[in-house]
């Protein structure tokens, strides 16, 4: 599969040659839908009578694809004085910046489970707290001389006298 691992596609046409136009239109339909694609028409700088396909004849295949639903757009170059290059480079960033997003999306997702998760324990904690009960665990764990280290051995004066309900 030559678009595994893709996240973009630009086609070059030479609009002097009409089998240059008729290989995009093929290659273009199979193009997965999830991928960009640029229709890059050169030659800009050469006369429209050297023109075997008009500019838009390109620009109208380009929007019946995309009201097909494919990702698709055309913009005309030269590559004599690069005329267009602008476009191809912002064209370029368009698959980085969508997989970027996918990512960022998938991170807050994750976020989004991980925060209900600790609002779900919290809400577990704040039910079941019971202040009496937790010192009477300590006193036993002092006198069974298995306090964990948060109470010092001079420490006596932390727990209450009386149990707190």
């Amino acid at each position: 599969d030559v678009y595994r691992g893709a996240h973009g596609v630009v086609f070059m046409v030479n609009p002097q040659q009409r089998k240059s136009w008729e290989y995009v239109q093929e290659k273009v339909r199979e193009v997965p839908r999830e991928l960009y694609v640029l229709v890059v028409a050169g030659f800009k700088d050469m006369s429209i009578a050297e023109r075997a396909v008009p500019s838009d004849e390109i620009r109208e295949y380009v929007l019946a694809r995309r009201q097909e639903g494919m990702l698709v757009d055309s913009i005309e170059a030269s590559m004599l004085n690069q005329y267009g290059m602008d476009g191809v480079r912002k064209f370029i960033n368009l698959p980085f910046l969508n997989v970027q997003r996918v990512a960022l999306m998938q991170q807050l997702a994750q976020n989004r489970i991980d925060f209900d998760h600790v609002r779900s324990e919290l809400q577990l904690i704040v039910e079941e707290q019971n202040y009496g009960a937790y010192v009477t665990r300590l006193r036993e764990m002092k006198k069974n001389r298995s306090l964990p280290a948060m109470l010092g051995p001079n420490e006596d004066t932390t727990l209450p006298t009386e149990p707190y309900i």
